[in-house]
């Protein structure tokens, strides 16, 4: 999925460019948008500064502590080092989620009691926009479709609809297999996802939508409500948000445990015993070498750097060589870098001509 290029066919379905077609619509749209997105944020600046002021800098630190505790599942926060409580609070989901939902020791969201306090400051415009932010909700978006005009198509998987919404930071990286967690924001008719927060795959978007529902429904049986799923999320979206997060930590140690359970085993067919034995000792990053009476064994550390990061991780891999095998098991996320460097090394004593049989286990 791809943002249409000016020479691409319209999506319209008219047969023309898009540039000979609906090019000078978006780009109307997109100006409205570019206005629209403004008037958020300066919503939003006017509500950080308002947090900063010296009179409530103290009264929001506490809350905002008290919201980490609450939000994060911890008893207290004096055993957190700097640098933990530092990750806790550049977390996006949770300043999305205390801006909206989290209720202070008034009873009231950051939200209400900014505008409680800062009426007058606002302009018409900036009010009726603080307004209709107060009233949005999280929920969980399936994206679909790229548009032009920094635009999704999207599907709320909780309130189970299609929409087109837009947001400024839409770009081609964005994929049709990604759910995002944002807030709907509806301003004279257009739709926008504020505060996008994670990017789950489809498959776990899915699992927490359905969750959602069965969540919305048992609250409802037990407290004798009748919410609407919209209204559940405005109304209850102070532990919403918090249950989200942690049943997507136990969904994603689920994953992470069934991953670290399947290596990557790759066997080759050894031509040259004795060259693949020497070939073995030179290797770099091999070590705890073992040989017993029909098999060698060894340790080989492969560093690789994520994308975007400065630093590489080390991964351990295992070797065993016998007289017509050579073995590589390997974690999934280095079986490439760690194949090929196997495989130009012992080139010499291995049958480079078949693909060496791969499985999982």
């Amino acid at each position: 999925m791809s943002i249409l290029s000016r020479n691409e066919l319209c999506r319209c379905g008219s047969g023309k460019k898009y540039k000979k077609c609906c090019l000078a619509k978006d780009d109307a749209v997109n100006l409205q948008i570019l206005e629209d997105t403004r008037l958020m944020e300066a919503v939003e600046l006017k509500l950080l500064n308002f947090t900063e002021t010296r009179q409530e800098t103290l009264k929001i630190k506490e809350e905002v502590e008290n919201a980490l505790v609450f939000y994060n599942g911890l008893e207290n926060l004096e055993s957190l080092e700097q640098k933990e409580l530092e990750e806790l609070l550049e977390d996006p989901e949770f300043f999305n989620w205390f801006k909206f939902d989290f209720k202070l020791k008034s009873g009231q969201t950051l939200m209400n009691y900014f505008l409680e306090q800062n009426r007058e400051s606002l302009t018409p415009e900036e009010l009726t926009m603080a307004e209709i932010m107060l009233g949005s909700y999280p929920s969980l978006y399936l994206i679909l479709e790229l548009y032009p005009h920094q635009g999704y198509k999207v599907k709320d998987l909780v309130n189970d609809r299609e929409i087109i919404a837009y947001n400024k930071s839409v770009s081609a990286k964005d994929s049709d297999d990604v759910v995002i967690s944002a807030r709907l924001v509806i301003y004279q008719g257009r739709h926008y996802l504020l505060d996008i927060g994670y990017y789950y795959p489809s498959a776990i978007g899915e699992i927490l939508a359905g969750a959602t529902k069965e969540v919305i429904d048992s609250f409802n049986k037990d407290k004798e409500q009748n919410y609407s799923v919209p209204e559940f999320l405005k109304n209850e979206g102070y532990w919403y948000f918090n249950w989200l997060y942690f049943t997507l930590q136990e969904i994603m140690a689920g994953e992470d445990t069934a991953t670290e359970s399947e290596d990557a085993y790759i066997d080759y067919r050894v031509l040259d015993y004795q060259a693949a034995r020497s070939a073995l000792s030179t290797l770099a990053g091999v070590q705890d070498i073992t040989e017993d009476t029909d098999e060698i064994n060894a340790e080989w550390v492969v560093n690789k750097t994520a994308e975007g990061e400065d630093e590489s991780d080390e991964y351990y891999n295992d070797i065993f060589l016998t007289n017509d095998t050579l073995t590589l098991a390997c974690d999934p996320d280095v079986q490439e870098i760690s194949q090929d460097l196997l495989t130009r090394h012992f080139a010499r004593a291995i049958n480079t001509a078949e693909p060496p049989a791969i499985h999982f286990e």
